[in-house]
């Protein structure tokens, strides 16, 4: 899997796939170039040679950024091959998303992050990959230094604290050593007491 991204252009994702016997060709996109809420909007596009029985599928991850109120974006079939998630408002947008392949079991499903332009955070790399027993190093880029403790989340939970004193070139870093697949998710670090929208998310995938 490959991602290009940054918090301000053009996001991709893309998977290929064994499903079934053949190959799933997706691609994610989102057009988190767009400063207005109501132009923004994500895509799954299954290939050309993908199977024609496989139903796409856009969600959100509403256990990682809990939002006072329930989402209302729609997904709408694009075509037969494409799906768009849009009507985004107010912070919809902002948080974990999901393309899933609906008729595998468990779903096929590539992740995208979108994190929130004005955060204090930003990832150093969106998603970092490392093999099964290595040590992987999460760092965050502190666009807003301040002397706070630095508050790790995994899958929404607590993880870990850093304390200020401990922030180095304007970078806080979380090490995993010995990675295992139960060490593989979603990360996030933001200020002690703020809100995760201020902070940043990034994924630690191990292979």
């Amino acid at each position: 899997m490959r991602i290009i991204q940054t918090m301000r252009i053009l996001w991709v994702v893309l998977c290929f796939c064994e499903l079934s016997g053949a190959v799933m060709d997706l691609t994610m996109t989102s057009t988190a170039k767009v400063t207005s809420v109501s132009h923004f909007s994500i895509s799954c596009i299954k290939g050309e040679h993908s199977p024609a029985e496989v139903k796409l599928n856009i969600k959100r991850d509403n256990r990682i950024l809990v939002l006072p109120k329930p989402t209302t974006f729609k997904v709408q079939k694009d075509s037969h091959r494409v799906v768009v998630a849009n009507d985004f408002i107010n912070i919809d947008n902002i948080g974990i998303f999901y393309c899933e392949a609906a008729q595998e079991v468990p779903p096929l499903k590539l992740t995208m992050i979108n994190n929130f332009i004005g955060a204090n955070f930003f990832p150093t790399y969106l998603t970092m990959t490392v093999n099964r027993g290595e040590t992987a190093h999460l760092s965050m880029e502190l666009l807003s230094p301040e002397r706070r403790d630095v508050t790790w989340k995994y899958n929404g939970n607590y993880y870990y604290m850093t304390h200020w004193d401990e922030v180095t070139d304007r970078t806080v870093t979380l090490t995993v050593e010995n990675a295992t697949l139960a060490n593989q998710g979603i990360y996030s670090a933001s200020y002690f007491g703020d809100t995760p929208l201020h902070g940043a998310w990034m994924r630690l995938i191990v292979r």
